[in-house]
């Protein structure tokens, strides 16, 4: 019986490994509407005034959209929609780390890209 309760224990506690996988990428946090293509070519009507990504991405935001991290040409979807880290992070390109389920990432850490700083 003490067997089959470890074994138990084990599996319960290797499971959330084999759902999730950690992951360390580097993108850009926009937002689904028109971020999510890695430009604001398609962003909320300003008239002719030019936006930042950062600033395109607040107002999307502000209507609806969600927060989203675009790496590689994949974009995901962010769970964390409330993370800390995410509103002060939008638009440069940045270092995310979390666990990534499907095209979901849950973000654990965002931190400024070390490419982004070199001159």
């Amino acid at each position: 019986m003490r067997g089959l309760w470890t074994a138990a224990m084990i599996g319960l506690c290797a499971a959330p490994a084999t759902f999730a996988d950690s992951v360390r990428w580097e993108g850009r946090i926009l937002d689904s509407k028109c971020g999510g293509s890695g430009s604001h070519t398609t962003g909320p009507p300003t008239g002719s005034q030019m936006l930042t990504d950062a600033e395109c991405t607040q107002l999307c935001i502000e209507a609806g959209a969600k927060y989203v991290f675009v790496s590689g040409g994949n974009v995901y979807s962010i769970a964390s929609q409330k993370h800390k880290d995410i509103q002060a992070n939008v638009g440069p390109i940045v270092q995310l780390a979390g666990d990534v389920n499907g095209s979901t990432i849950t973000v654990s850490k965002i931190s400024p890209s070390k490419k982004a700083s070199k001159p």
